[in-house]
């Protein structure tokens, strides 16, 4: 091996490891639905502070997929709440996600949080995108 080859494969190498590096921080959640339920009940009027209209990523495993009329909506279990997300029946790209999910696959989903819904005891996120599935 000459030493242009051993550049060029070492260079060939940084790419792969730069994008692995990439794509493992893109998929990454910001919280788990557990550590979003704890830190609700834990102070709730700081998580409103914190997250009110604000987009994050959160994993979990799928509780149930319910199909309304006017919105799709994804469940993840949470440790003392459930977290729902909200999908626009006309959003094709989550529809056809959705059609491959069931319970129990876990998921990454980023949705703006809206409010803590305290007759269902579910946080409700809208405007969401599948990160990981």
């Amino acid at each position: 091996m000459n030493k242009n080859d051993f550049i060029t494969k070492t260079l060939k190498l940084l790419i792969i490891i730069t994008l692995s590096i990439v794509f493992i921080s893109c998929t990454k959640a910001d919280k788990t639905a557990e550590e979003l339920c704890s830190e609700y009940k834990g102070n709730s009027i700081g998580f409103a502070d914190k997250y009110d209209n604000n987009k994050i990523s959160v994993s979990g495993e799928i509780v149930s997929i319910n199909q309304g009329l006017d919105m799709i909506v994804v469940t993840l279990k949470g440790s003392s709440c459930k977290v729902e997300f909200g999908f626009k029946p006309t959003d094709e790209k989550a529809r056809s996600i959705i059609k491959e999910l069931k319970s129990g696959n876990k998921v990454v989903i980023k949705g703006l949080y809206v409010i803590y819904d305290i007759q269902d005891q579910s946080l409700y996120f809208e405007e969401c995108e599948f990160i990981s599935y």
